[in-house]
């Protein structure tokens, strides 16, 4: 199946989509091969004939079942059921790429014909170095001492310091966090600049504030927010604007809306800069306001939440310890700092889905999104669930 999202495969997709339609296609995916017990092939079957590029052809989805599932049984359930999709190649030829998205609705296919709006005439999506050698140029945080190394909030390295923040993708973790690592920029990184087996990619872009993400991740697309003074990995993309508030880019790249649309274009677990450039960032009008105070508020309690740990470079103090919770008892005060964790992870639940309706409004997804946000998928720390 891979030829229906790839990259690579996207020549033959756009002169298949233009001479050809796809009558019927079952996508099979995981077991597509039981009598090897391999999950690793994933197959398509498929029946391509000339060409009408507005009849729709008829499309089966069995690669969302279980993996371990009878794709057979999958297959005859959902013919009996009526349960398949009808898209025609000219809605595939108005996606960038023209991924064989026969799932995304008309709303979703509709978004990306907005001149003017995809992600990437807004803002810079940007690959980071290589160092080439991070037994030597990298650490984690705690092996740096902090009077030999650069805080962030400015836009260029301190002189006279060794070491600088680096972002180097991480877990999953939506909003902000995984500030793990420092990178050897000592005179200006003439070390690692003079290193052959280094490639610094967009330099300009170092020190600036920034959007990031976990370029390669097993769990789904999340975006995370971090401040000027840092330098950035080729693990971990970065997205700066002059032009759009980041907190609303934020907002807008954390929504179901693209975790919906990024599964088109995607599908695999490798995130690249393509692919989310060619997202249609909409105009949002006088919701834009909301959204970036969402943002902002999401951005905030991820912030506070990464830095009660003592895996934080900010960590100050046990929460365990503060006054705020403060009880008689270890017992009781645990339990006050319970409640609260379980009262972050509330709000931080009710924002996201608020965010969620902001955006599935505006691109037209009322009847194919839910808004809500399992518990389970709020990625604080401090989340009981």
């Amino acid at each position: 199946q891979n030829w229906m999202f790839l990259g690579s495969y996207e020549k033959l997709r756009e002169d298949l989509t233009k001479r050809h339609r796809i009558s019927r296609l079952l996508q099979i995916g995981y077991n597509s091969f039981p009598e090897l017990n391999s999950k690793v092939v994933q197959a398509a079957a498929f029946i391509i004939e000339k060409h009408s590029s507005q009849r729709s052809g008829i499309f089966v989805n069995a690669n969302d079942a279980p993996q371990s599932a009878n794709k057979e049984s999958v297959f005859k359930e959902r013919l009996a059921s009526r349960s398949f999709y009808f898209s025609t190649a000219d809605d595939f030829a108005r996606i960038p790429g023209s991924p064989i998205a026969y799932w995304l609705s008309d709303a979703a296919v509709q978004a990306f014909s907005h001149k003017d709006r995809a992600l990437s005439d807004h803002a810079e999506l940007r690959e980071g170095l290589t160092s080439g050698d991070n037994d030597k140029f990298l650490r984690a945080w705690h092996e740096v001492g902090f009077n030999s190394s650069s805080s962030s909030g400015s836009n260029c390295f301190e002189e006279g310091k060794a070491w600088t923040q680096h972002r180097k993708g991480g877990e999953y973790r939506k909003w902000y966090g995984n500030n793990d690592y420092f990178l050897f920029w000592k005179n200006d990184g003439s070390a690692l600049k003079n290193s052959p087996k280094s490639l610094l990619r967009a330099q300009n872009f170092y020190f600036r504030e920034a959007l990031s993400w976990s370029r390669v991740t097993s769990g789904e697309f999340a975006i995370r927010y971090y401040p000027a003074g840092q330098t950035f990995d080729s693990t971990s993309p970065s997205l700066f604007s002059d032009n759009l508030s980041l907190k609303c880019c934020a907002a807008f790249l954390n929504s179901l809306v693209v975790a919906n649309l990024l599964r088109a274009m995607s599908p695999t677990l490798d995130f690249r800069l393509t692919s989310l450039g060619r997202l249609p960032f909409l105009e949002l009008g006088d919701k834009e306001e909301i959204a970036t105070r969402l943002g902002d508020s999401c951005i905030a309690l991820s912030k506070s939440d990464w830095d009660a740990y003592e895996t934080s470079w900010d960590f100050t103090t046990l929460p365990l310890l503060s006054p705020d919770h403060r009880a008689g008892t270890l017992e009781a005060t645990y339990a006050s700092l319970r409640a609260h964790w379980q009262g972050m992870t509330d709000e931080m639940q009710a924002l996201e889905e608020e965010n969620n309706r902001i955006f599935i409004d505006a691109y037209g997804l009322q009847d194919k999104l839910p808004p809500e946000v399992p518990i389970e998928e709020i990625t604080l720390t401090c989340n009981p669930a």
